[in-house]
Protein backbone atom coordinates (compact mmCIF):
# COMPACT_ATOMS: atom_id res chain seq x y z
CA UNK A 1 0.00 0.00 0.00
CA UNK A 2 1.29 3.45 -0.89
CA UNK A 3 1.51 5.63 2.48
CA UNK A 4 1.06 8.74 3.18
CA UNK A 5 3.60 10.51 5.50
CA UNK A 6 2.09 11.27 8.31
CA UNK A 7 1.90 11.18 11.89
CA UNK A 8 1.71 7.17 13.16
CA UNK A 9 -1.32 8.54 15.31
CA UNK A 10 -3.70 8.55 12.00
CA UNK A 11 -2.87 4.78 12.27
CA UNK A 12 -5.31 4.57 15.01
CA UNK A 13 -7.50 7.49 15.79
CA UNK A 14 -10.45 5.82 13.89
CA UNK A 15 -11.01 3.33 16.24
CA UNK A 16 -14.19 3.69 17.74
CA UNK A 17 -15.03 2.10 21.13
CA UNK A 18 -17.91 -0.15 21.04
CA UNK A 19 -19.67 1.30 23.96
CA UNK A 20 -18.83 3.73 26.69
CA UNK A 21 -19.65 1.82 29.97
CA UNK A 22 -18.98 4.43 32.04
CA UNK A 23 -20.80 7.47 29.96
CA UNK A 24 -24.83 7.44 30.74
CA UNK A 25 -26.83 6.80 27.57
CA UNK A 26 -28.16 9.73 25.51
CA UNK A 27 -31.69 10.96 24.67
CA UNK A 28 -32.44 9.99 21.13
CA UNK A 29 -31.84 13.86 19.73
CA UNK A 30 -28.30 13.63 20.55
CA UNK A 31 -27.67 10.36 19.34
CA UNK A 32 -29.69 11.48 15.93
CA UNK A 33 -26.93 14.71 16.24
CA UNK A 34 -23.79 12.67 16.73
CA UNK A 35 -24.83 9.91 14.39
CA UNK A 36 -25.25 12.77 11.27
CA UNK A 37 -21.75 14.00 12.28
CA UNK A 38 -20.07 10.53 12.42
CA UNK A 39 -21.74 9.47 8.37
CA UNK A 40 -20.62 13.24 7.72
CA UNK A 41 -16.42 11.79 9.03
CA UNK A 42 -16.62 8.93 7.12
CA UNK A 43 -17.59 10.63 3.93
CA UNK A 44 -14.11 12.65 4.73
CA UNK A 45 -16.46 15.78 4.62
CA UNK A 46 -14.63 16.71 7.95
CA UNK A 47 -15.63 20.64 7.43
CA UNK A 48 -19.52 19.22 8.00
CA UNK A 49 -18.59 17.43 10.59
CA UNK A 50 -16.70 20.17 12.25
CA UNK A 51 -19.70 22.60 11.78
CA UNK A 52 -22.62 20.39 12.86
CA UNK A 53 -20.43 18.87 16.22
CA UNK A 54 -19.78 22.52 17.23
CA UNK A 55 -23.49 23.47 16.79
CA UNK A 56 -24.43 20.93 19.36
CA UNK A 57 -20.88 20.42 21.84
CA UNK A 58 -22.06 23.20 24.16
CA UNK A 59 -25.58 21.96 24.12
CA UNK A 60 -26.84 18.36 24.18
CA UNK A 61 -23.65 17.10 23.53
CA UNK A 62 -21.45 18.95 25.99
CA UNK A 63 -20.84 16.08 27.93
CA UNK A 64 -20.50 13.57 25.24
CA UNK A 65 -17.38 11.94 24.97
CA UNK A 66 -17.60 10.16 21.57
CA UNK A 67 -18.79 13.57 20.50
CA UNK A 68 -15.32 15.50 21.53
CA UNK A 69 -13.88 12.44 20.57
CA UNK A 70 -15.53 13.03 16.43
CA UNK A 71 -15.06 16.79 17.22
CA UNK A 72 -11.25 16.36 17.93
CA UNK A 73 -10.14 14.02 14.63
CA UNK A 74 -12.05 16.10 12.22
CA UNK A 75 -9.96 19.63 13.40
CA UNK A 76 -6.96 17.48 13.69
CA UNK A 77 -7.88 16.30 10.19
CA UNK A 78 -8.33 20.20 8.96
CA UNK A 79 -5.10 20.72 10.64
CA UNK A 80 -6.72 22.42 13.46
CA UNK A 81 -4.38 20.85 16.39
CA UNK A 82 -5.14 23.61 19.46
CA UNK A 83 -8.87 23.11 19.13
CA UNK A 84 -8.21 19.08 18.57
CA UNK A 85 -6.07 18.74 21.38
CA UNK A 86 -9.20 20.83 23.61
CA UNK A 87 -11.76 18.17 22.55
CA UNK A 88 -9.22 15.52 23.04
CA UNK A 89 -8.62 16.86 26.66
CA UNK A 90 -12.50 17.02 27.47
CA UNK A 91 -12.74 13.33 25.83
CA UNK A 92 -10.58 12.23 28.50
CA UNK A 93 -11.85 13.64 31.04
CA UNK A 94 -15.44 12.39 30.18
CA UNK A 95 -14.73 9.01 29.84
CA UNK A 96 -11.74 8.04 31.91
CA UNK A 97 -10.31 4.29 31.57
CA UNK A 98 -12.19 3.73 28.00
CA UNK A 99 -10.78 3.42 24.67
CA UNK A 100 -12.05 6.73 24.02
CA UNK A 101 -9.41 8.45 26.94
CA UNK A 102 -6.39 5.54 25.50
CA UNK A 103 -6.70 7.07 21.88
CA UNK A 104 -7.16 10.35 23.21
CA UNK A 105 -3.97 10.39 24.87
CA UNK A 106 -1.95 9.37 21.96
CA UNK A 107 -3.54 11.90 19.49
CA UNK A 108 -2.46 14.55 22.03
CA UNK A 109 1.02 12.93 22.78
CA UNK A 110 1.65 12.99 19.02
CA UNK A 111 0.10 17.20 18.63
CA UNK A 112 2.60 18.19 21.91
CA UNK A 113 5.39 16.42 20.15
CA UNK A 114 4.54 18.44 17.15
CA UNK A 115 3.00 21.92 18.59
CA UNK A 116 4.73 24.75 18.07
CA UNK A 117 2.37 27.15 19.29
CA UNK A 118 0.49 25.56 21.78
CA UNK A 119 -1.01 27.97 24.54
CA UNK A 120 0.05 27.59 27.95
CA UNK A 121 -3.34 26.46 29.34
CA UNK A 122 -3.74 23.59 26.92
CA UNK A 123 0.11 22.45 27.88
CA UNK A 124 -0.94 22.76 31.56
CA UNK A 125 -4.46 20.81 31.63
CA UNK A 126 -1.78 17.85 29.19
CA UNK A 127 0.37 17.72 32.25
CA UNK A 128 -2.16 17.63 34.56
CA UNK A 129 -3.98 15.02 32.70
CA UNK A 130 -0.80 12.81 32.18
CA UNK A 131 0.98 13.32 35.49
CA UNK A 132 1.48 10.11 37.29
CA UNK A 133 0.74 11.75 40.28
CA UNK A 134 -3.32 11.07 39.56
CA UNK A 135 -5.17 9.53 41.95
CA UNK A 136 -4.68 5.59 42.50
CA UNK A 137 -8.31 4.42 41.51
CA UNK A 138 -7.95 6.55 38.47
CA UNK A 139 -5.10 4.92 37.56
CA UNK A 140 -6.46 1.70 38.51
CA UNK A 141 -9.38 2.08 35.93
CA UNK A 142 -6.98 3.08 32.90
CA UNK A 143 -4.71 0.20 33.69
CA UNK A 144 -7.84 -2.22 33.69
CA UNK A 145 -9.32 -0.68 30.53
CA UNK A 146 -5.69 -0.88 28.92
CA UNK A 147 -5.48 -4.97 29.64
CA UNK A 148 -9.04 -5.93 29.07
CA UNK A 149 -10.11 -3.54 27.04
CA UNK A 150 -7.27 -3.00 24.32
CA UNK A 151 -5.25 -5.66 22.86
CA UNK A 152 -2.55 -5.57 19.93
CA UNK A 153 -4.39 -5.42 16.80
CA UNK A 154 -4.12 -6.86 13.52
CA UNK A 155 -2.77 -3.59 11.62
CA UNK A 156 -0.18 -4.31 14.74
CA UNK A 157 0.66 -7.98 14.36
CA UNK A 158 4.15 -7.92 12.68
CA UNK A 159 3.78 -12.07 12.19
CA UNK A 160 1.25 -11.06 9.06
CA UNK A 161 3.05 -11.13 5.85
CA UNK A 162 3.69 -7.55 4.47
CA UNK A 163 1.14 -6.93 1.22
CA UNK A 164 0.31 -3.77 -0.93
CA UNK A 165 -2.42 -2.63 -3.28
CA UNK A 166 0.10 -4.10 -6.59
CA UNK A 167 -0.96 -7.54 -4.80
CA UNK A 168 -4.32 -7.29 -5.03
CA UNK A 169 -5.91 -10.02 -7.57
CA UNK A 170 -8.97 -8.09 -9.08
CA UNK A 171 -10.58 -11.42 -10.71
CA UNK A 172 -10.62 -12.55 -7.13
CA UNK A 173 -11.02 -9.17 -5.04
CA UNK A 174 -13.60 -6.42 -5.95
CA UNK A 175 -14.53 -3.46 -3.88
CA UNK A 176 -18.31 -1.51 -3.81
CA UNK A 177 -18.35 1.88 -3.25
CA UNK A 178 -14.58 3.04 -2.35
CA UNK A 179 -14.17 5.08 0.79
CA UNK A 180 -10.99 6.12 2.68
CA UNK A 181 -10.89 2.81 4.67
CA UNK A 182 -11.10 0.63 1.35
CA UNK A 183 -7.39 0.73 0.77
CA UNK A 184 -6.23 -0.38 4.55
CA UNK A 185 -8.79 -3.31 4.52
CA UNK A 186 -7.96 -4.63 0.76
CA UNK A 187 -4.05 -4.72 2.22
CA UNK A 188 -5.51 -7.16 5.26
CA UNK A 189 -7.19 -8.61 3.23
CA UNK A 190 -4.60 -9.67 1.24
CA UNK A 191 -2.42 -9.98 4.12
CA UNK A 192 -4.71 -12.80 5.33
CA UNK A 193 -4.73 -14.30 1.99
CA UNK A 194 -0.71 -14.65 1.81
CA UNK A 195 -1.27 -16.79 4.67
CA UNK A 196 -3.51 -19.40 3.08
CA UNK A 197 -1.44 -22.75 1.02
CA UNK A 198 -1.64 -21.70 -2.35
CA UNK A 199 -3.75 -25.05 -3.11
CA UNK A 200 -6.27 -24.23 -1.16
CA UNK A 201 -6.50 -20.25 -2.53
CA UNK A 202 -6.80 -22.09 -6.49
CA UNK A 203 -9.25 -24.30 -5.11
CA UNK A 204 -11.41 -21.36 -3.95
CA UNK A 205 -11.12 -19.47 -7.32
CA UNK A 206 -11.89 -22.63 -9.24
CA UNK A 207 -14.87 -23.03 -7.85
CA UNK A 208 -15.86 -19.89 -8.48
CA UNK A 209 -15.66 -17.90 -5.41
CA UNK A 210 -14.93 -14.32 -5.49
CA UNK A 211 -14.35 -11.53 -2.40
CA UNK A 212 -16.22 -8.25 -2.13
CA UNK A 213 -14.65 -5.50 0.51
CA UNK A 214 -17.91 -3.25 1.17
CA UNK A 215 -17.75 -0.64 3.66
CA UNK A 216 -20.11 -2.20 5.43
CA UNK A 217 -22.47 -5.81 5.28
CA UNK A 218 -25.34 -4.16 4.87
CA UNK A 219 -24.71 -1.55 2.44
CA UNK A 220 -23.62 -4.23 0.30
CA UNK A 221 -27.02 -6.88 1.55
CA UNK A 222 -29.68 -4.33 1.98
CA UNK A 223 -31.65 -6.59 2.46
CA UNK A 224 -30.49 -8.60 5.14
CA UNK A 225 -31.39 -5.56 7.21
CA UNK A 226 -34.30 -7.36 9.08
CA UNK A 227 -32.50 -10.55 9.12
CA UNK A 228 -30.71 -12.15 12.37
CA UNK A 229 -27.36 -14.14 11.74
CA UNK A 230 -27.34 -17.35 12.69
CA UNK A 231 -26.22 -17.75 16.41
CA UNK A 232 -26.68 -13.99 17.31
CA UNK A 233 -27.89 -14.63 20.62
CA UNK A 234 -27.21 -11.07 21.79
CA UNK A 235 -30.08 -10.00 19.58
CA UNK A 236 -27.79 -8.26 17.05
CA UNK A 237 -28.22 -8.26 13.15
CA UNK A 238 -25.77 -7.81 10.22
CA UNK A 239 -24.82 -4.11 11.03
CA UNK A 240 -22.89 -5.90 14.10
CA UNK A 241 -21.49 -8.37 11.70
CA UNK A 242 -17.69 -7.66 9.65
CA UNK A 243 -17.72 -10.42 7.11
CA UNK A 244 -20.24 -13.27 5.86
CA UNK A 245 -19.54 -16.09 3.03
CA UNK A 246 -23.03 -16.40 0.93
CA UNK A 247 -21.98 -18.66 -1.75
CA UNK A 248 -20.04 -17.83 -3.98
CA UNK A 249 -18.74 -14.42 -2.52
CA UNK A 250 -17.28 -13.83 0.65
CA UNK A 251 -18.21 -10.17 2.11
CA UNK A 252 -16.05 -8.01 4.07
CA UNK A 253 -17.07 -4.70 5.82
CA UNK A 254 -14.83 -1.97 6.81
CA UNK A 255 -16.75 -1.19 9.14
CA UNK A 256 -18.37 -3.07 11.85
CA UNK A 257 -21.04 -1.76 14.45
CA UNK A 258 -22.15 -2.99 18.23
CA UNK A 259 -25.33 -3.24 18.94
CA UNK A 260 -26.84 0.62 18.06
CA UNK A 261 -23.13 2.27 18.18
CA UNK A 262 -22.23 4.18 15.45
CA UNK A 263 -19.73 2.03 12.80
CA UNK A 264 -16.51 2.12 14.23
CA UNK A 265 -13.52 0.40 11.72
CA UNK A 266 -13.47 -3.61 11.26
CA UNK A 267 -9.97 -4.76 13.32
CA UNK A 268 -10.34 -7.95 12.65
CA UNK A 269 -10.67 -8.02 8.74
CA UNK A 270 -7.37 -10.72 8.74
CA UNK A 271 -9.06 -13.10 11.17
CA UNK A 272 -12.55 -12.50 9.09
CA UNK A 273 -10.68 -13.60 6.05
CA UNK A 274 -9.92 -16.63 7.37
CA UNK A 275 -12.87 -17.42 9.18
CA UNK A 276 -14.93 -16.94 5.87
CA UNK A 277 -12.15 -18.41 3.85
CA UNK A 278 -12.72 -22.16 6.04
CA UNK A 279 -16.65 -21.44 5.33
CA UNK A 280 -15.88 -20.99 1.26
CA UNK A 281 -13.41 -24.16 1.45
CA UNK A 282 -16.01 -26.61 3.19
CA UNK A 283 -18.55 -25.13 0.23
CA UNK A 284 -16.16 -25.88 -2.82
CA UNK A 285 -15.15 -29.22 -1.19
CA UNK A 286 -18.48 -30.54 -0.89
CA UNK A 287 -19.17 -29.31 2.67
CA UNK A 288 -17.03 -30.99 4.74
CA UNK A 289 -17.73 -30.22 7.73
CA UNK A 290 -21.45 -32.25 7.51
CA UNK A 291 -19.95 -35.24 6.64
CA UNK A 292 -17.22 -38.16 6.70
CA UNK A 293 -14.90 -37.86 8.90
CA UNK A 294 -15.14 -34.08 10.06
CA UNK A 295 -18.96 -35.00 10.97
CA UNK A 296 -17.58 -37.95 12.77
CA UNK A 297 -15.02 -36.23 14.90
CA UNK A 298 -17.23 -33.23 15.33
CA UNK A 299 -19.97 -35.75 16.52
CA UNK A 300 -17.55 -37.53 19.10
CA UNK A 301 -15.80 -34.51 20.54
CA UNK A 302 -19.35 -33.14 21.18
CA UNK A 303 -20.24 -36.02 23.43
CA UNK A 304 -17.87 -35.10 25.64
CA UNK A 305 -18.25 -30.86 26.30
CA UNK A 306 -19.77 -29.61 29.52
CA UNK A 307 -22.75 -27.98 30.19
CA UNK A 308 -20.41 -25.10 31.00
CA UNK A 309 -18.37 -25.64 27.69
CA UNK A 310 -21.32 -26.56 25.53
CA UNK A 311 -22.46 -22.47 27.25
CA UNK A 312 -19.57 -20.38 26.62
CA UNK A 313 -19.04 -22.03 23.11
CA UNK A 314 -22.84 -21.55 22.22
CA UNK A 315 -21.74 -20.43 18.80
CA UNK A 316 -19.84 -23.63 17.54
CA UNK A 317 -22.81 -25.92 19.60
CA UNK A 318 -25.33 -24.73 17.14
CA UNK A 319 -27.97 -27.35 15.96
CA UNK A 320 -29.08 -28.44 12.43
CA UNK A 321 -24.95 -28.40 11.49
CA UNK A 322 -24.41 -25.00 12.02
CA UNK A 323 -22.35 -25.53 14.81
CA UNK A 324 -20.20 -27.81 12.90
CA UNK A 325 -19.76 -25.39 10.12
CA UNK A 326 -18.90 -22.79 12.14
CA UNK A 327 -16.30 -24.80 14.20
CA UNK A 328 -14.90 -25.48 11.09
CA UNK A 329 -14.55 -22.22 9.41
CA UNK A 330 -12.82 -21.22 13.01
CA UNK A 331 -10.85 -23.67 13.48
CA UNK A 332 -9.45 -22.99 9.71
CA UNK A 333 -8.39 -19.58 10.82
CA UNK A 334 -6.65 -20.60 13.60
CA UNK A 335 -4.72 -23.20 11.84
CA UNK A 336 -3.47 -20.52 9.52
CA UNK A 337 -3.19 -17.59 11.52
CA UNK A 338 -1.20 -19.20 14.21
CA UNK A 339 -0.52 -15.87 16.22
CA UNK A 340 -4.10 -14.90 16.36
CA UNK A 341 -4.45 -18.05 18.91
CA UNK A 342 -2.30 -16.00 20.94
CA UNK A 343 -4.35 -13.01 21.39
CA UNK A 344 -7.42 -14.86 21.34
CA UNK A 345 -8.73 -15.67 24.73
CA UNK A 346 -11.06 -18.35 23.29
CA UNK A 347 -9.12 -20.13 21.10
CA UNK A 348 -6.74 -22.21 22.88
CA UNK A 349 -10.21 -23.44 25.18
CA UNK A 350 -12.58 -23.96 21.88
CA UNK A 351 -9.25 -26.53 20.64
CA UNK A 352 -9.04 -28.02 23.82
CA UNK A 353 -13.04 -28.86 23.53
CA UNK A 354 -13.01 -29.72 20.22
CA UNK A 355 -9.74 -31.87 19.81
CA UNK A 356 -10.52 -34.26 17.39
CA UNK A 357 -12.18 -31.36 15.11
CA UNK A 358 -8.67 -29.30 15.70
CA UNK A 359 -6.17 -32.32 14.87
CA UNK A 360 -8.84 -33.12 11.61
CA UNK A 361 -8.35 -29.22 10.33
CA UNK A 362 -4.25 -28.90 11.05
CA UNK A 363 -3.67 -32.25 8.96
CA UNK A 364 -6.08 -30.90 6.17
CA UNK A 365 -3.89 -27.65 6.27
CA UNK A 366 -0.72 -29.65 6.24
CA UNK A 367 -1.65 -31.95 3.77
CA UNK A 368 -2.27 -28.82 1.02
CA UNK A 369 1.06 -26.83 2.28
Amino acid sequence: MTKIRKPKIWKRLCLLAAALSCVSASPAAEQDSLKQAVALFNKGDYAACTALLNRDINGSLKNNAAAHYYLGTALLRLNQNNAAAEHYLSTSKLAPGTVYDDYSRKALKSIMARAGNMPNSLKEQYQALTNPGRTGQTTATNSQSTNSGYRQTEDDDQTLPTAALKDVDSTFISTGRRTADTDRTLVQVMRAIKLVPKNIVDELKAGGISVLVTPTILEAMPGSAMDKPRGYDHGGGYTNCGALFHSPRIFIGERVSYLSSVPYLNRNIASSMLHEMGHAYDSVKGHLSQSGEFDRCYKEDFSHITNTQRTRHSYYTQSDGAGASEIFAQLFSYAIYKSQVKADEDASDLQITFPRCTKYIKDLIKSNR
